[in-house]
């Protein structure tokens, strides 16, 4: 059961698995620059014909639609999805799913002008999310305030002096369940 379709080029995916079992991918078409997903039919199914076309954050805000990032997806704990990109602006957009699983417009997320592109976004303990992205000089975090509720700015993330980040930041839960970021360089947070 793979994904094909003749129009998606991508240079990344994000890959989130829903609350009833089924997974669903998000991607940025090249030939457009719109961020697309797609979405299993049944737990371990088979995938759909078509993509659903989530727009583009810089046709809403403006700016060059060529100049958005990877998308990265996470779940909220209700089960609702959050779509992330870096946007033309040099920040970060978000898009959350609607209850009914339709999609809201495209939220400037801040991050002021030097996000690169390579976000990472995942639950905390608790079923909050952050979300995290490199610029030049510092890994930025966004954290939700609460289960299922809004998502702020949350400042940079402690750096050793002299070290900027060299990477995309990934994430991931330790055993004791808080979180660490990690860049090339040495950055570290602790949820």
């Amino acid at each position: 059961n793979g994904i094909t379709s003749q129009d998606l080029h991508t240079r990344g995916l994000s890959v989130v698995t829903n609350t009833n079992g089924t997974m669903q991918v998000f991607a940025r078409r090249t030939n457009d620059h719109r961020v697309v997903t797609i979405r299993q039919t049944a737990s371990n199914g088979a995938w759909p014909a078509s993509w659903t076309d989530l727009s583009n954050p810089n046709i809403q805000f403006g700016g060059d639609p060529s100049q958005v990032g990877t998308p990265a997806a996470v779940a909220e704990a209700g089960g609702r999805l959050w779509v992330f990109i870096k946007d033309a602006g040099g920040g970060v957009c978000g898009k959350r799913q609607n209850t009914d699983g339709t999609w809201g417009n495209w939220l400037d997320m801040g991050g002021g002008s030097d996000v690169q592109d390579g976000l990472a976004a995942m639950l905390d303990s608790g079923g909050r999310i952050h979300m995290f992205a490199s610029t030049r000089t510092n890994v930025l975090k966004w954290r939700q305030t609460a289960q299922n509720g809004s998502i702020v700015e949350d400042g940079a993330l402690p750096r050793l002096a002299g070290r900027a980040p060299a990477s995309p930041p990934t994430v991931t839960r330790n055993q004791d369940g808080t979180l660490e970021a990690v860049a090339a360089a040495p950055v570290r947070h602790v949820a």
